[in-house]
């Protein structure tokens, strides 16, 4: 038997070896799996820019996944933006005509969804950024009946956020540009009319002179 053991030690410990690599990325594996399944990391948080390919409707939605095995839930949530809470919570209660006190849970692996009106999200990501024309870092956030928030980056809301204010910057010169363009030529027409007023009264002073200097002369 030793002598089995001599001869072969090499494959026997190169054997050993394999086995305790295959038991090592095993328990790895396995302790992935189980990480993912009963992790404390409740929620999965994103939000998109969706079309609607009926009607060409454009919006902003909110997506919370819950990952956790328990129900959640959920007292908040919306976006993180230069440290100020955009909460749409209360909004999403009244699109789904539910009370304002309702209790929200998300089920255990479920998801919910709520959309955004794009106006508003501009509206008050303008404000906090005073106007600015770069649009800074975005989060989407979501709190569950704990206090605990979670967050999440979210680059292509950010960007198209971006996007969507620059073009109204844009829209906006231009609307001032035709309003002043509008005002010059009612201030350009308004002086030609002054112009043909004041020579129409000039005319009409000369035509009176001459009719009185004829009738001198007939008399």
């Amino acid at each position: 038997m030793s002598a089995f053991i001599l001869e072969h030690f090499e494959l026997i410990v190169f054997g050993f070896f394999v086995v305790i690599v295959l038991m090592l990325v095993t328990n790895l594996l396995l302790s992935q799996f189980l990480t993912s399944r009963f992790s404390n990391k409740k929620f999965n948080i994103k939000s998109t820019f969706d079309i609607n390919a009926k009607d060409g409707s454009k919006r902003f939605t909110i997506r919370i996944y819950n990952k956790n095995i328990n129900d959640v839930r959920i007292t908040g949530f919306g976006y993180l933006y230069l440290g100020q809470n955009i909460d749409f919570f209360q909004s999403h209660l009244i699109e789904k005509g539910l009370p304002s006190d309702h209790r929200l849970v998300v089920s255990s692996r479920d998801s919910i969804e709520s959309a955004i009106e794009i106006d508003l999200l501009k509206h008050v990501v303008f404000d906090a950024s005073k106007g600015k024309k770069k649009v800074k870092a975005l989060k989407v956030y979501v709190v569950d009946a704990l206090g605990v928030t979670a967050y999440s980056k979210v680059q292509n809301v950010r960007r198209m956020l971006s996007k969507m204010l620059k073009e109204d910057r844009l829209k906006l010169k231009e609307e001032i540009k035709c309003h002043q363009m509008k005002i010059e030529d009612e201030k350009r027409s308004m002086k030609h009319k002054k112009r043909n007023e004041r020579k129409a009264r000039r005319k009409e002073k000369i035509g009176k002179m001459r009719f009185k200097v004829r009738h001198m002369f007939k008399k």
